[in-house]
């Protein structure tokens, strides 16, 4: 039926990774065919110029473009993670342009840092039509959020002990009597395990996930019984799955501890120097090519998309934020957002 599974995704912190190519291979295992990886997490994945021996330093690698195909003998598996309730905005258009399905049986797959996935799903799912794939399940699953690793942190924790402490809990008593307890929660030492999503995706999230792949097994089966390829069925097929948000809707407006919005678009990781040892694991983990050094000094000197790739990554616990709005989102986030969200998948 098939000649090959792929697991495709972009993973920063790799949850998205591990729930992509635990299904991909779930899948591969029931055809009997070989499971291939595509990982376009990093930016080289996604921009390959013609020689790079050629290309000076300092370029900017987005000039160049990479596509990769597929034909109606596939079935992909697509993981992307959630930012502020739909796709990446930076890595989206790569989603629209770097894969060309040409019939490609698809199952779409969201995580999210256990908020919502809001619109993230309807999204990837309008991208993968539009590319040429028959998009026959889509699923979105819970996982750790990407803000727990500012843990690792000291220089982190200094300074989030110092906004909470600065954050007076009678205003927010005022609001919702709980609100203060809240605030004192947050002060406690063990805080990555108080973070929405802690430990997930766990043993009833992989349990979901082999469900998810039996019931697209399932709808595959009679599919193929239908008279017709792939190619002819893909519209109808891919229209029959319904989907809850809007692929054009607008991202989440993150908000406070306050209720209000806050912007943090230009936060990027500082680094502690006093930790740093000059090794350079966050600008090879970097996946918009955005971290730059010289003589050991590593900083962000580029685009950052928030995705926390250099604070998990770093050995020493050098890269931290400490934005203020950021710290009030997180600090929200952690109060408003522990309640175990549970995934949910569409056939």
């Amino acid at each position: 039926m098939f000649q090959k599974v792929y697991a495709v995704f972009f993973s920063p912190t790799g949850n998205t990774k591990v729930l992509t190519e635990t299904l991909a291979e779930q899948l591969a295992v029931s055809y009997d065919v070989p499971c291939e990886v595509i990982d376009f997490t990093r930016l080289q994945a996604r921009t390959v110029p013609e020689n790079t021996e050629r290309v000076p330093s300092g370029t900017d690698w987005n000039q160049f473009s990479h596509q990769y195909t597929f034909t109606p003998d596939d079935l992909v598996v697509f993981g992307m993670p959630t930012y502020a309730g739909k796709l990446p905005n930076k890595i989206l258009p790569f989603v629209r342009s770097g894969f060309a399905g040409n019939g490609a049986a698809a199952a779409a797959l969201v995580t999210f840092g256990n908020r919502s996935f809001d619109n993230a799903l309807a999204e990837l799912c309008a991208c993968l039509n539009e590319g040429g794939f028959a998009t026959i399940g889509a699923a979105a699953f819970a996982a750790q959020h990407a803000f727990a690793w500012d843990e690792k942190a000291p220089a982190f924790r200094k300074v989030y002990n110092q906004y909470l402490e600065h954050e007076t809990a009678d205003v927010f008593a005022e609001k919702d009597p709980t609100a203060a307890a809240g605030t004192a929660d947050m002060m406690t030492e063990d805080r990555q395990a108080g973070m929405p999503g802690f430990g997930r995706p766990d043993p009833r999230d992989f349990n979901e996930l082999k469900a998810f792949g039996k019931a697209i097994q399932k709808k595959i089966t009679e599919w193929s019984a239908v008279p017709g390829n792939r190619t002819e069925l893909s519209e109808a097929k891919s229209q029959s799955i319904f989907v809850p948000g809007k692929a054009d809707a607008p991202y989440y407006t993150p908000t406070g501890l306050d209720g209000k919005p806050e912007n943090f678009l230009k936060a990027k990781p500082k680094t502690d120097w006093e930790r740093c040892t000059g090794c350079g694991t966050c600008a090879a983990v970097c996946p918009m090519g955005s971290i730059a050094g010289r003589d050991g000094r590593w900083e962000t000197t580029g685009i950052c998309i928030k995705c926390h790739a250099c604070v998990k990554a770093c050995p020493e616990g050098a890269k931290y934020f400490d934005d203020e709005a950021y710290l009030s989102h997180r600090a929200m986030l952690v109060r408003d957002y522990t309640k175990r969200c549970e995934p949910c998948w569409f056939v």
